[in-house]
C-alpha cells in the first residue's frame, strides 16, 4: 500500500528515533495523529512539533492501535519483525491490511528524492559535529562530497579535518543538501525549515543514503551470507537488507509471504532459494522472483548440501511424518545431529563403547566407498551449480583437503561463506571492505566448533590432514568437546529420538 493509497488515519510504532525521522519525511504526506513508544518512554522528552506520544502497552496505546493504521518504525531485524507479526496477529490484524513496515514507505520515498533532486552529486553538509556526525563521514567520506560540519556551537572551528559552521552560514550556498546526525534531530530540523528549507529536497537523514533494497530469502545458508555481505563497507553504503527467512520447506508466516511479493517493485537486488532438489520434488522461489522482481538483479542460490566429508549422513528428503515427529523432538533435545551409522547401531543394541569403537576406528568404510560417495557429493553439488548464480563444486575440489566446507552437511563453513559473499559483492559491482575485527565477531559467534563427527576412515581416504585441529561443539552449552565425549552426546541424544518417535 503506497503512500498515496492511504486513507486512515496514521500511528507510529517503535522507537522514538525512527518515529521522529519519519514524521518529519511524512507529516505532509499522512494524518499522523500518535506516537507509540516500546521502549524509553519516561526517559523521552516531548517535542512541541511531534503529536501526542504514548506509551506501549497503556490502555490507550491499545485503544489506538486497535483504531489506527500503524506504521512500525523498528529496526528491520527478523526476530524484531517476527514478535510484532505475531502480536498484530494475535491481536486480528494483519499485514498491510492494517499495518505496515516504516521501510517500505521510506523506501519509495527516499529512491524518488535521491534520483530526482540528485542529492548524492550535491554538497554534503552534516548536521551535528559529534560521534553520530563522525561515523557518517567515515561511512561516505570516499564517495560523497562532504564539505562539512554544522553546529549551533560553531566555537569547535574544526572536525574531521573540515570546517563547521553554524546553520545561518550556509544560506546563499546552491546545490548543498544537509544530512542530520544528531539525536537532537527534532531541534535540528525544526531549525533548518525556520531557515526555509525543506525535507523533500534540502535536508535528510543517514539513512536515506541506503536506498537500494537487498532481499534475502531462505533460511541458515543464505542467512549467513547475508549477515557477511552486510559487513562489507562499500555495501552497506547504499543497501538496506531486508531477510525474509523461510524453512528449508519454504514455510514462513503470513506477514513475510506477503513481503516477499510487495517489496518486488522495490527491490534492487534479492539473494532467494531456486531449488531443493530430492527425489520427488523441486522447491524454490523463482516463479516468485520473476514475477514480482522485475527490476532485481537477481541472485539464484538453491539448497547446498553436501556429504562428501560427513558419509554417515542421508541426502535430504522432503520431510513425511515420520520426519516431522523426529524434526519435533529434535527441537525439543537440542540436537543437531543426523547421523544414520550410530542411530543404526544403537538399534541393533551395540554398547556405547562398541560404537565409539567401531566409529573412531580406521576401516568403518573402505576408501572405495568413501571416494564414491565423495565424487556423488560433488556431482550433486554440480548438478545444483546449474540452477545457482555462484558455483560451489570447484571451491569443494580445491579446497576439501585443507578444510570442511560445511560444518555439517547442511551448513556452510566460513571459507565458503565468505567466497560466496565476495561473489555477491562481484555480481553486484560494489568494491570489498571489511573491518577484520568484526569479521573475526562474526567468525567466533558462528563458525569455531563443528556440529557433526568427521569419521577417521573418511579423514585418511580423502587425505584430510587438519582434523586434529577440528573442535566439536556441545549441544548442552559444555563448550568444546574430545572426541569421545562428542560421540558420548551423540549416542545419548540419538538414544532419545529414538525412544521418542
Amino acid at each position: 500500500m503506497m503512500c498515496t493509497e492511504l486513507k486512515r488515519k496514521v500511528a507510529l510504532l517503535g522507537y522514538w528515533k525512527e518515529c521522529e525521522q519519519f514524521y518529519f519525511l511524512f507529516k505532509k504526506k499522512f494524518e499522523i495523529g500518535y506516537i507509540i513508544l516500546k521502549e524509553g518512554f519516561k526517559e523521552y522528552r516531548k517535542k512541541e512539533s511531534l503529536p501526542e506520544v504514548v506509551m506501549y502497552g497503556s490502555e490507550k496505546a491499545e485503544e489506538i492501535i486497535s483504531q489506527y493504521y500503524i506504521v512500525l518504525c523498528t529496526e528491520q531485524d527478523e526476530c524484531n519483525r517476527a514478535r510484532w507479526d505475531y502480536i498484530f496477529y494475535k491481536k486480528s490484524l494483519y499485514f498491510e491490511e492494517d499495518y505496515m513496515d516504516s521501510l517500505y514507505y521510506r523506501l519509495e520515498y527516499d529512491k524518488r528524492k535521491m534520483n530526482q533532486n540528485k542529492i548524492k552529486e550535491k554538497d554534503i553538509w552534516i548536521f551535528g559535529a559529534g560521534e553520530n556526525g563522525k561515523s557518517f563521514y567515515q561511512r561516505y567520506e570516499d564517495t560523497l562530497h562532504i564539505r562539512g560540519f554544522i553546529s549551533n556551537w560553531s566555537e569547535e572551528g574544526e572536525f574531521c579535518g573540515l570546517p563547521v559552521v553554524r546553520p545561518e552560514e550556509l544560506r546563499g550556498y546552491e546545490d548543498i543538501f544537509i544530512v542530520i546526525c544528531s539525536d537532537a534531530q527534532v531541534e535540528m530540523a525544526e531549525k533548518l525549515m525556520n531557515l526555509g528549507y525543506s525535507s523533500e529536497k534540502d535536508f535528510g537523514f543517514p539513512l536515506e543514503f541506503q536506498n537500494k533494497l537487498f532481499v534475502s530469502m531462505g533460511n541458515c545458508q543464505e542467512n549467513i551470507i547475508r549477515i557477511i555481505v552486510s559487513l562489507n563497507r562499500y555495501f552497506w553504503q547504499e543497501y538496506t537488507v531486508l531477510y525474509l527467512e523461510d524453512s528449508v520447506w519454504m514455510k514462513s508466516s503470513y506477514a513475510d509471504r506477503r513481503r516477499q511479493k510487495l517489496y518486488g517493485k522495490l527491490c534492487d537486488a534479492v539473494l532467494y532459494r531456486d531449488a531443493f532438489m530430492d527425489s520427488g520434488s523441486e522447491i524454490g522461489h523463482g516463479r516468485l522472483v520473476d514475477k514480482e522482481y522485475h527490476n532485481a538483479i537477481k541472485l539464484k542460490y538453491p539448497f547446498y548440501f553436501f556429504n562428501g566429508q560427513f558419509m554417515q549422513m542421508d541426502t535430504p528428503t522432503v520431510p513425511d511424518e515420520a520426519y516431522i515427529n523426529f524434526e519435533k523432538y529434535y527441537k525439543a533435545i537440542g540436537g543437531g545431529y543426523r547421523d544414520k551409522e550410530v542411530a543404526k547401531m544403537l538399534e541393533e543394541g551395540y554398547s556405547h563403547d562398541e560404537i565409539y569403537a567401531k566409529v573412531s576406528g580406521g576401516n568403518y568404510w573402505t576408501k572405495e566407498e568413501i571416494v564414491d560417495n565423495f565424487n556423488k557429493a560433488v556431482k550433486r553439488v554440480k548438478v545444483l551449480d546449474r540452477k545457482s548464480s555462484f558455483h560451489v563444486a570447484d571451491y569443494i575440489l580445491r579446497n576439501y583437503k585443507k578444510e570442511l566446507i560445511f560444518y555439517d552437511s547442511i551448513h556452510i563453513n566460513w571459507n565458503l561463506a565468505c567466497f560466496l559473499a565476495s561473489q555477491v559483492a562481484e555480481k553486484l559491482n560494489i568494491d570489498i571492505s571489511y573491518d577484520e575485527s568484526e569479521m573475526e565477531e562474526v567468525r567466533k559467534s558462528w563458525f569455531t566448533k563443528t556440529n557433526e563427527y568427521v569419521y577417521p576412515c573418511v579423514a585418511k581416504a580423502l587425505e584430510m590432514n587438519f582434523v586434529e585441529d577440528i573442535v566439536y561443539e556441545s549441544k548442552k552449552g559444555k563448550g568444546s568437546l574430545s572426541n569421545r565425549e562428542f560421540v558420548e552426546e551423540l549416542i545419548e541424544f540419538l538414544q532419545n529420538v529414538i525412544e521418542l518417535t
